[in-house]
């Protein structure tokens, strides 16, 4: 596990997320992020590889949650059927015990889903205001 400080205002810090997956990927979809090439499709945030026939290759998605219905949230189950080499899921729960839950159950639920294979990598990704980090937790299907 690991954190992200956050800045004063309590706004993510990035990285130019888009501008920077440009640079491997043909196509950027997220919403609201300056250069992407379509809003949301599908996912929060996807980065595609395409050739000149189709779509290739997922190398992200991402799923973005500030008020998940727990970890069988919705959203959490999308990355469970997706093909993406990396799957990235981003939530805000009150307190660190509850981060460190949530990181537990979602990784249970990936362990238990038929759709999920084994080497299929998780990141989860958990908002803890005070004082203000994101904590993070890396899970690979065994």
């Amino acid at each position: 596990m690991g954190t992200k400080q956050l800045d004063a205002r309590g706004e993510v810090q990035t990285l130019q997320a888009c501008q920077g997956a440009k640079q491997i990927v043909s196509r950027v979809c997220q919403w609201g992020c300056p250069g992407s090439d379509y809003g949301e499709w599908l996912y929060d945030l996807c980065w595609c590889v395409e050739d000149e026939v189709c779509l290739t290759e997922l190398p992200l998605v991402a799923e973005i949650e500030w008020s998940p219905e727990g970890a069988c949230d919705g959203d959490f189950q999308k990355l469970l059927q997706t093909r993406a080499d990396h799957r990235l899921w981003v939530f805000e729960v009150k307190t660190p015990e509850e981060i460190e839950q949530m990181f537990q159950e979602c990784a249970t639920i990936v362990q238990h889903s038929a759709a999920s294979q084994p080497g299929d990598r998780y990141s989860f990704a958990g908002v803890d205001w005070n004082p203000r980090i994101f904590r993070f937790h890396l899970y690979v299907k065994h």
